[in-house]
């Protein structure tokens, strides 16, 4: 039996809910969503390089966090921070995806 979900947003809202629908549904080919992989021996002065005109017309994104962990590690302790994601930064991510080998 089918289900529909209906949500009372903002005008403000709507479509950035819409634009991470369409973001999402986006997929390959092969019906897979696009991941980039790049290898331990990759050269990072290629990648800075294939990145660099990508990320030139970037504008500052706010971004807020879901969680942030600081690792008790000696004799430097990581930090983990795990980003809300957002239509926004998914747009970026899948820019970066496009112009790096795909899985």
């Amino acid at each position: 039996m089918p289900y529909a979900i209906v949500m009372h947003i903002e005008e403000k809202t709507a479509p950035r809910i819409a634009m991470l629908w369409d973001i999402l549904a986006e997929k390959d080919a092969d019906g897979q969503v696009k991941l980039a992989v790049v290898d331990d021996a990759a050269d990072p002065d290629v990648l800075v390089e294939t990145l660099k005109p990508i990320v030139a017309g970037w504008k500052p994104l706010p971004i807020s966090f879901d969680s942030i962990a600081v690792l008790p590690r000696k004799p430097v302790a990581p930090m983990l921070a795990r980003p809300n994601v957002t239509a926004e930064i998914l747009k970026l991510n899948k820019e970066v995806c496009s112009a790096l080998p795909l899985i």
